[in-house]
């Protein structure tokens, strides 16, 4: 039975490592014609997925001594995905810049671009936030 308990919570833990990881892919976008639909999609499907995976994640905060050693990869995950977030959100939120014109570091100004990409940081901020205090409970039993 603590088997099972432990393999269930084993599959929330490995998926937020992929999930994570999809903040800074973010990056990997061309940016055609100033097209901000990877921001998009991480803030309407990604953002949300990460969010049920962290209360799935709880999950096996019970078990959190056999699990913890999959949580390894956030220790390098978090800071590089807060890293990007910083980047937008200093430039983006702050600056009014176009997400493209930091991603690429091209003027993409020019290009209209929607309301909401002055949120995409700030969410992403709180969700690695909470991830990053989700990681801190596992080590801490």
């Amino acid at each position: 039975m603590n088997l099972i308990k432990i393999i269930i919570g084993a599959i929330p833990l490995l998926l937020l490592n992929i999930g994570v990881l999809l903040i800074p892919m973010v990056e990997t976008t061309t940016c055609t014609q100033g097209n901000d639909d990877a921001w998009l999609a991480t803030l309407t499907v990604y953002t949300p997925l990460l969010i049920i995976l962290l209360l799935f994640s709880f999950i096996a905060l019970p078990n959190a001594k056999a699990l913890k050693w999959l949580t390894l990869p956030q220790f390098i995950l978090i800071p590089y995905s807060m890293y990007i977030s910083c980047r937008y959100f200093i430039g983006v939120t702050f600056q009014g810049n176009h997400p493209c014109t930091i991603c690429t570091d091209v003027n993409f100004n020019d290009y209209p671009y929607s309301f909401w990409t002055n949120y995409w940081a700030p969410v992403q901020l709180i969700v690695l936030s909470i991830c990053a205090y989700t990681i801190f409970l596992f080590w801490k039993r």
